[in-house]
């Protein structure tokens, strides 16, 4: 098989927020068609064997929603200050090293998330035939893909021509995203991982008895748990730990397997959550989803009146386990 490379420019930016060109952030748009990439490359089988990116912050975002589309680890993306802007030179510098550093035999495809004009002049250079051009005249608008087959015996940086296999731009895939479920492929309001979360329940022995920490953003009524998709390449256990420790900002001991899981309707289909207790034994004075309020309550108080009543199970079943736990102790 012959090496492919792939190149993605980032999505749609935000031009609201005031900072440097480097900083700017995506929309909520430019996020969603990122991951609409993303779930056409794992519908169709065309996962990279790498990802660089741009350290732009929007280039960045793409490639992290992008990823976890496709079911991979944002942690396997790696920054190339050289993609900031890049000309077509330059990109294909960048794939030639990174095509010369794969490890063994085995054919490759790195994925670039970059920048405009470079891609599309580097498209434009390279395609085999003339590339499609819409009737807008914008050969890679925002959330575009171009994947590139090479011919034996090309090599990068060198290269003037080889196959343009296919043009994908986001805003001409389907509103709703491909998910295996047991009859085959459906389509879902959200990708596929969204679907698979876990939850973590904090908790802490206190003088009054056991606490729990309940979290909520300032837009919201209710109270309620650290809660997330599960994140791609991770354990359940160890997502739930990364995820208690963005949005309430606390780390500890954490069960190997779920006390409970339940489904609930979530974006049109079932969600499967996953729900793990966190012993915690370390409180961040800072941490990153710090929009988010916080509170220590008796878990009596949680089951009663602030939680709505689908974590109630999980509730009780922590609250059986440190009985029995104490109870052990007691007879020790």
């Amino acid at each position: 098989m012959s090496d492919e490379f792939l190149l993605l420019r980032h999505g749609k930016s935000d031009w609201s927020v005031d900072c440097p060109d480097i900083s700017r952030p995506l929309k909520k748009r430019g996020q969603r068609d990122a991951e609409r990439i993303g779930a056409w490359l794992w519908q169709h089988e065309c996962i990279p064997t790498s990802i660089i990116s741009s350290p732009a912050t929007r280039a960045q975002q793409t490639a992290h929603w992008c990823a976890r589309a496709m079911g991979i680890n944002p942690q396997r993306i790696s920054l190339d200050g050289r993609l900031y802007m890049a000309s077509p030179a330059t990109l294909l510098e960048v794939l030639a090293e990174r095509l010369a550093d794969a490890p063994g035999p085995a054919s490759q495809r790195p994925l670039l998330v970059g920048h405009n004009p470079g891609m599309e002049q580097l498209i434009e250079q390279l395609s085999d035939t003339p590339p499609p051009y819409p009737d807008d005249g914008k050969l890679l608008p925002t959330a575009s893909l171009a994947w590139f087959k090479l011919l034996p015996q090309q090599q990068l940086p060198e290269l003037q021509q080889t196959e343009l296999k296919q043009l994908v731009r986001a805003r001409e895939l389907p509103r709703a995203f491909p998910f295996r479920g047991m009859q085959g492929l459906e389509w879902r309001r959200k990708p596929a991982f969204y679907y698979q979360q876990v939850a973590t329940i904090p908790y802490r022995r206190a003088d009054i008895g056991m606490e729990v920490l309940l979290i909520r953003s300032r837009a919201d009524k209710r109270w309620t748990f650290c809660q997330g998709p599960l994140e791609p390449g991770l354990f359940a256990e160890e997502s739930a730990i990364q995820i208690a420790s963005e949005q309430a900002g606390v780390e500890g001991h954490c069960h190997a397997q779920p006390m409970s899981q339940m489904d609930i309707e979530k974006w049109g289909a079932s969600c499967q959550i996953q729900v793990f207790p966190l012993q915690v034994f370390t409180e961040h004075a800072q941490w990153p989803e710090q929009y988010r309020q916080r509170r220590w309550v008796p878990i009596q108080h949680a089951m009663t009146e602030l939680v709505q009543h689908h974590w109630l199970p999980a509730l009780q079943c922590l609250q059986h386990q440190m009985q029995q736990h104490s109870r052990h102790n007691h007879r020790r």
